[in-house]
């Protein structure tokens, strides 16, 4: 059975409240200042769409906590979590790409963007497997500085990077095999020690602000 729209989803919270005219009005004029069309919402969304409902719409003022607990609720991934799959084999790097490529259409990426995305967790579970011994690759809904974005999270097991300042230079000056190309194609590229030890590379590409649609 296909799952109902995220949009209908919202609806369904809001008619008991505010009824059909009041729900269609506070839901259209929300998506307005999101920049999106109530049937493009994402779950990346949720969190700004619930206070913007909540604060302009006075049948939801009472009941604020549990309006926005509701809707939060509906994206089945929050902000700050996401899904992670254990890279050891050739064969997880497959996985970290199809991972990668549902959580770009979960967010609404452009499918340039997804192959952005997927590209890049491609590289950094080779990453994992190559030169590291393994690792997780996470892939989380986020939003820094309010603006919808993906995170991938790559953490490895090996023994960290001796001299991290040297790798970001040789970063910057344009080398670094596989991490360059991450880089290249992703919109923020950090790379730091990992908790315990080993090295995290977090990547972050931003969903196009004017979208409209999953586009090339």
């Amino acid at each position: 059975m296909l799952a109902e729209p995220l949009v209908d989803q919202v609806r369904a919270v809001l008619l008991p409240l505010l009824g059909e005219s009041g729900t269609e009005r506070a839901l259209s004029d929300a998506c307005e200042g999101l920049g999106v069309r109530p049937n493009e919402l994402r779950p990346v969304h949720l969190q700004e769409l619930a206070q913007r409902l909540v604060s302009s719409s006075a049948g939801l003022h009472h009941r604020r906590d549990e309006v926005e607990r509701r809707l939060r609720a509906l994206g089945g991934v929050p902000l700050g979590r996401g899904r992670s799959v254990e890279v050891g084999t050739e064969y997880d790097i497959l996985r970290a790409r199809n991972l990668a490529r549902g959580m770009s259409q979960l967010l609404g990426l452009s499918d340039s963007q997804e192959r952005q995305v997927v590209t890049a967790a491609a590289e950094l579970a080779r990453n994992l497997v190559r030169h590291a011994g393994g690792g997780s690759l996470t892939v989380e809904m986020a939003a820094p500085g309010g603006r919808p974005a993906l995170r991938i999270v790559a953490a490895d097991r090996g023994p960290g990077i001796a001299d991290l300042p040297a790798l970001r230079e040789r970063l910057a000056a344009g080398s670094g095999g596989g991490l360059q190309r991450v880089r290249r194609i992703m919109d923020d590229v950090e790379v730091a020690p990992g908790e315990g030890g080993g090295t995290t590379v977090i990547a972050i590409k931003f969903r196009l602000p004017a979208q409209t649609g999953r586009q090339g």
